[in-house]
Parts: structure tokens; C-alpha cells; sequence
């Protein structure tokens, strides 16, 4: 059932809301595991057991990045195939990929296989991210569609922390050893699914802008510690005894985008467009968030060489800054209130400023 007006879903069939909220989130689920599925594997693929022939650091990051790539064509293909033939065929054209995918990845003997593999996973990580939103947008009743939407960003992180705990697990049984390099990975992990779970059950409760500034607020108070310690530590200071600073700034960092950033954009962005134009809104968006991927990767190692490591923070300090004005100037509070209100209360926004606009 998927609404074309904006119409408020009635909430009789909460029992059937919850049934296809949980199907559809296992798209999500496939693409949280597709997307942990490099942190575990590198170490095998580089390693002398490698079931493909030892991989360079290079090949390695091409298989983390390929469904970055990918990913920003394959954006609007999901908007095009949601728009004109429709929401369901837009998910089976994430889960059909998907299965290739796994399958090509666990079976694959060679190098060129597993490029085709995470070629295929971008269709999972792309499409699990974006299509699971509108459809469950358009077919939950608004006093649980928050909380519903948030359950694909839970599955993602689920499938992040299976990823890398399977990855730990296995390189256990394999060395002996109860110390693994991949135990940090596990725990940011473990306590973005922790948070996430959280944000699921506040997001229509306390609304979704408390939880936005929240997340910038926190965000700003965490990386600016972070980024004096390793400036400080770059300038050749003795910070032995702050050893703690760095995991402690990163753990609350993470834990408050996970509370909001991690989960109400894709709320909010599948709340406001209107139906007929939601489909083109979600393309763009998950394009911009494909380029800005591969930017950051991109410039990561020329910022830590060149610059040095505190800057990375301190540019996510200031887009953190910037996100606290965007907030309150731009972002609309979407919590109980119908798609067709919201759309109301959007245009009436648009049409308040135009007024003011042309008196000027």
C-alpha cells in the first residue's frame, strides 16, 4: 500500500505495518553487512592464505570503494525505477543484486570475481539505503513512522557488528590468539547499533530536531577535544597520561550522530518531499552522500600528511557548526503529524518567505 497523496495511513493494520516494516529491513541488514564486509576480509585477502592471491593495500581499497562509485549512478536508477514502475519494484531491484552478490563474494577464486562482487554490493548499499525509507514512509501510520524508519538504520549497524564480529571470530579460530587489531572496529560498531536502538525509541517522542542538535552539539564538543589533543600531539607534546581522550572523544562522538545524524535525516527526507517527488529527492540525496563518501576518502591522506590528522576533525567540527543554523533556520519538526500537514506547513513556509522576497 503505498500512498500517492500524502494522505494519513490509518492504524488499523499496526500488526501488518510491523510484518513488512521487518521484510523490508532486511535489505538494510544486507547492506550494513555489505558494507562491513572489506574490514574483516582485508587481512585474509593480504595475507598469504588468501583464497585470491595475496592483495595489495591498493586492490584492497578498490574493493572498500567500488560501491562508492557505483553507487552515484546507481542513485538515480533507483530513483527512476521507484517513480515510474513503483516502490515494490524498486526493492526487489535492491535484494535480486544482493543475492548475486553474496554469492559471487563467498564463491569467487579470483580477483576480477570479487571486483564484480562489490561492483554488485553497491546495488545492496545503495539501494538498502534508500528504498526502504520511502516505501516504509508512504505505508506506516505517522505516530510510529519515525520509529519504523529507524529500524532500517538499526539493521545497517546490525549488519556492520555482524560483519565485523564474524570477521573477528573467524581470524580467532584460525590464530589462537584472544587479541584481534579488529576489536576497536567492533566496539564503534557495537555502540552505534546500541545508540541507534535508543534513537528508535526517542524519535517519536522528543521529535527529530532535539535529536539533530543533540547530535551536532555533541559532535562539536567531542572532535574540538579531539582535534587540540592531536594538535597538541603533533607539535611534539607529552600526552601519555590523555591517552584516554582520544576513544573517549570517539565513542561519544559516535554514540550522539548515532542518536541523530545516523538516523533522522533519512527520516526527515522521506517525510517532506511529496510522493510523486520523492523518488528524484532520494537519488540526489543518496548522490550527494556517495560524492561526499569518496571526497573524505579521497582527501583523508593528504590531509594527514600534508596538514596533519587534527584537521580532519576540525573540518567535521565546523560542518557541525554549520548543521546547528541549518536546524534552526531550515529543518521542520515532522513528529505525529501526517505527510499531507507537513507538506501544508512547507508550503506555507515557501510561500511566507516568497512574500517577503518580492516586498523586498
Amino acid at each position: 500500500m503505498a500512498l500517492t497523496s500524502g494522505d494519513e495511513v490509518p492504524n488499523a493494520g499496526l500488526v501488518k505495518q510491523i510484518i513488512s516494516t521487518f521484510i523490508i529491513s532486511t535489505l538494510p541488514l544486507n547492506a550494513g553487512l555489505a558494507t562491513g564486509w572489506v574490514s574483516p576480509m582485508s587481512s585474509i585477502l593480504t595475507s598469504s592464505n588468501s583464497p585470491v592471491g595475496v592483495m595489495s593495500k591498493e586492490e584492497i581499497s578498490y574493493l572498500a570503494t567500488l560501491p562508492n562509485y557505483v553507487g552515484f549512478v546507481l542513485s538515480f536508477f533507483f530513483g527512476l525505477v521507484s517513480n515510474r514502475l513503483g516502490r515494490k519494484w524498486a526493492l526487489l531491484a535492491v535484494g535480486i543484486p544482493a543475492m548475486i552478490s553474496g554469492a559471487v563474494l563467498t564463491f569467487g577464486n579470483t580477483k576480477t570475481m570479487l571486483y564484480l562482487g562489490r561492483v554488485l554490493a553497491g546495488f545492496t548499499i545503495i539501494g538498502g539505503l534508500t528504498t526502504p525509507h520511502s516505501y516504509i514512509s508512504e505505508t506506516v501510520h505517522q505516530s510510529v513512522r519515525g520509529m519504523f524508519m529507524c529500524t532500517s538504520m538499526v539493521q545497517i549497524n546490525i549488519g556492520v557488528l555482524v560483519s565485523y564480529t564474524l570477521g573477528k571470530v573467524l581470524e580467532y579460530k584460525e590464530s589462537g590468539s584472544i587479541f584481534s587489531p579488529d576489536d576497536s572496529s567492533i566496539l564503534i560498531a557495537g555502540l552505534t547499533l546500541v545508540a541507534s536502538l535508543v534513537s528508535l525509541l526517542l524519535i517519536d517522542r522528543v521529535g527529530r530536531r532535539p535529536l539533530l542538535y543533540l547530535a551536532f552539539i555533541g559532535g562539536i564538543i567531542s572532535l574540538t577535544v579531539l582535534s587540540v589533543y592531536l594538535y597538541v600531539q603533533d607539535k611534539g607534546a607529552n600526552v601519555t597520561n590523555l591517552g584516554w581522550i582520544p576513544l573517549s572523544s570517539l565513542a561519544v562522538s559516535v554514540i550522539v550522530y548515532s542518536l541523530g545524524l545516523g538516523t533522522v535525516p533519512s527520516v526527515i527526507s522521506n517525510e517532506v518531499p511529496p510522493a510523486n517527488i520523492k523518488p528524484a529527492v532520494s537519488a540526489m540525496s543518496s548522490a550527494t552522500i556517495t560524492i561526499l563518501i569518496i571526497a573524505v576518502v579521497q582527501s583523508y591522506p593528504f590531509l594527514d600528511q600534508y596538514v596533519g590528522l587534527y584537521s580532519v576533525f576540525v573540518i567535521a567540527v565546523v560542518f557541525n557548526v554549520l548543521g546547528v543554523f541549518f536546524t534552526w533556520f531550515m529543518v521542520p519538526e515532522t513528529r505525529g503529524k501526517t505527510l499531507t500537514t507537513i507538506i501544508d506547513e512547507m508550503n506555507y513556509v515557501q510561500q511566507g518567505f516568497s512574500r517577503q522576497i518580492g516586498e523586498t
